[in-house]
C-alpha cells in the first residue's frame, strides 16, 4: 500500500506554523490576516477534491465507513450554521458503520469530519483508505501509485508526502 500525508502545511517550514488548524479558528488572526469562513471553505474543498481525485485514479466510486463515532445526537452547527445543508444534517443522523458512501454523501461526510463533527475512517477493501488526524492532517493509502492525482493535488496548493498513516496499524487488527 502506498501511503501519503496530505496537508495544507508546507513541510519545509519544519513545524514553524502560524496557521489555522480548525474551523473553530475562523475569525482569529494568523500572520496578520483574519482567517475567514470563505478561506476555510476553499481549503476544505481542496481536501475533499484530493480524495475524489485519488478514487477516480484507482477506479472506485465510493468508500465504506469504519470506526464511526459521533459525539453528539445532532451536529453542533450554531457557529457558521449556514454552511450546513439539510442533506448534511440528514446524513449525520443516518450514517452507520460499514455503510457505502459515494458522490455528494461522501463529500459531505468528509466535510463533517474536517469540521470535527464526526469521526470515522473510510476504506475500500485493500485498494484505498482515508484517515483524518488532528489539525487538518489527512492520510490516504492506495494500492496503486496515482501520480496524476498526486500532481493535481499538489497543484491545488496542498502538500503530499509519502508517509504511513499513524492510524493504519489499528486497521490491520
Amino acid at each position: 500500500m502506498n501511503s501519503y500525508k496530505i496537508t495544507k502545511y508546507n513541510p519545509t517550514n519544519s513545524g514553524n506554523y502560524d496557521e489555522w488548524t480548525s474551523i473553530s479558528d475562523v475569525g482569529q488572526e494568523f500572520s496578520g490576516v483574519v482567517f475567514t469562513i470563505e478561506e476555510y471553505l476553499r481549503v476544505e474543498e481542496y481536501y475533499v477534491n484530493a480524495i475524489t481525485r485519488i478514487m477516480k485514479c484507482i477506479g472506485i466510486s465510493g468508500l465504506f465507513v469504519s470506526d464511526l463515532h459521533k459525539d453528539y445526537e445532532t451536529p453542533k452547527i450554531t457557529l457558521h450554521h449556514n454552511i450546513y445543508t439539510q442533506q448534511m444534517k440528514q446524513l449525520y443522523g443516518e450514517i452507520s458503520e460499514n455503510q457505502f458512501v459515494s458522490n455528494q454523501d461522501l463529500q459531505d461526510l468528509c466535510k463533517m469530519i474536517l469540521r470535527e463533527l464526526i469521526g470515522l475512517r473510510l476504506v475500500f477493501e485493500d485498494k484505498m483508505f482515508v484517515h483524518f488526524g488532528y489539525d487538518y492532517y489527512m492520510y490516504i493509502g492506495v494500492n496503486n501509485v496515482c501520480m496524476d492525482a498526486i500532481d493535481s493535488i499538489q497543484a491545488s496548493g496542498l502538500f503530499v508526502e509519502e508517509c504511513e498513516s499513524p492510524y493504519y496499524q489499528e486497521d490491520k487488527d
